[in-house]
């Protein structure tokens, strides 16, 4: 049986292969969002795929990057493409990562957890790798609007993913190990909405649900460039379709 964990490189933006516009500028904006904080940092990209975000990250200079994923093809593609002195990608798993304690500034790991079997295991690595002032940069989307109506232990209509978890799931599993000092988000979505998908899903059912909020994506066709999809500040009584944290390591034992 193939993990889930490893099935994250088909799902992910590759050069010559078409996805829904919004698609691309939500990966965009994400990598954008990330690259403010990269400069000069040593940088460790968790899930690089091809190496789209690193190009982005790279243009803002960092003192290093290391990309990890699970797909050895997409390695390949991007030690080609962006391998330098500088820059280097590896395979490896997300539990597992090939880089010493306390060796990274930033920790960049954008639509990743979902995919991982031992999130909390995951977590522990990224911790472990981060220097004790490090930034931890990740990404997740958010059950309320995604799979609106379901539980956390309900398997996600995305194949690809393991769980999905809502804001307050979200936050609970980063705060077990970080201190998050910033709170992001995409696709903004009104209360109301994500009230009324949940209706949908307990009457008429989860898939219609879903299909609705899937459906009402496709008006960003008539819309050009990635400024609908921007990474900003989260605000009350809205739903960010994917949550996007920014968080330092926690000092282990230390009074909270």
């Amino acid at each position: 049986m193939v993990r889930r964990s490893s099935m994250i490189a088909t799902e992910r933006v590759k050069s010559g292969e078409w996805l829904p516009p919004w698609t691309v500028a939500e990966h965009e904006a994400r990598y954008a969002f990330a690259s403010r904080f990269v400069t000069g940092q040593a940088v460790v990209d968790c899930a690089s795929g091809n190496g789209n975000g690193a190009a982005v990250f790279l243009r803002n200079d960092p003192a290093s990057l290391i990309g990890i994923d699970v797909d050895q093809e997409a390695v390949d593609a991007a030690n080609a493409a962006l391998g330098t002195d500088r820059a280097s990608f590896r395979r490896a798993e997300a539990t597992a990562l090939p880089a010493g304690d306390a060796t990274a500034d930033v920790f960049i790991s954008l639509e990743t957890v979902e995919h991982v079997e031992d999130d909390r295991g995951f977590l522990g690595e990224v911790a472990r790798v981060l220097k004790p002032n490090g930034l931890f940069i990740c990404s997740t989307p958010n059950r309320s609007v995604t799979n609106p109506g379901t539980g956390l232990a309900d398997c996600p209509w995305n194949p690809f993913h393991v769980r999905e978890y809502t804001a307050r799931e979200y936050l609970d599993l980063l705060t077990e190990r970080f201190e998050v000092v910033g709170w992001y988000g995409q696709n903004r979505t009104a209360g109301a909405k994500v009230r009324w998908l949940e209706w949908i899903a307990r009457n008429l059912g989860r898939k219609v649900a879903v299909r609705i909020n899937q459906a009402w994506k496709c008006r960003w066709f008539l819309v050009a460039g990635g400024a609908v999809h921007a990474v900003t500040e989260s605000a009350p009584d809205l739903h960010d379709e994917y949550m996007v944290a920014v968080c330092r390591p926690k000092v282990m034992g230390a009074d909270r």
